[in-house]
């Protein structure tokens, strides 16, 4: 599964509780990373509850938005799925639902856990139903992408 974090957001979290982890990390952009040892954050976490509060509550929306990615997969179809995705990504400008930057359809695939010719049929089928628009490389949400009506 392929997530997008935006600037300032914290990754490798998991890797509190000693387990062995399996995730890598790819930076679509040149970043500044910065690593905190184990313990260090600990003894940080121990000292400041409000500190303690703000990184539970992250971990505890990290976790509501995996359960709805799970019952997604499980419940919903690809053309649902990728709505899904496309509405999640869209950021308002200039009075419109626009994806930041270009996004691949392999990247879509992987996000929905579909081929990537799938995902490329479901976008034509929206691009021709008037949901979605193409423009400068970026996809433009013109109506609710999963309206199939």
């Amino acid at each position: 599964m392929t997530v997008r974090l935006g600037p300032g957001r914290l990754f490798g979290e998991l890797a509190l509780d000693d387990e062995p982890r399996s995730a890598s990390v790819m930076t679509v952009e040149p970043a500044r990373v910065v690593t905190i040892a184990r313990e260090r954050f600990r003894t940080f976490l121990a000292a400041d509850p409000d500190a303690a509060w703000s990184f539970i509550t992250m971990l505890m929306r990290r976790s509501g938005r995996l359960t709805r990615a799970v019952a997604d997969f499980a419940l919903l179809d690809v053309y649902d799925r990728v709505a899904r995705v496309l509405l999640s990504l869209a950021q308002p400008t200039g009075g419109r639902q626009v994806l930041p930057g270009p996004i691949t359809k392999v990247e879509i695939a992987r996000r929905v856990g579909a081929a990537r010719e799938m995902v490329s049929r479901v976008l034509g089928d929206m691009v021709k139903r008037g949901c979605i628009a193409m423009e400068d490389r970026c996809i433009v949400i013109l109506r609710d992408p999963g309206d199939r009506g």
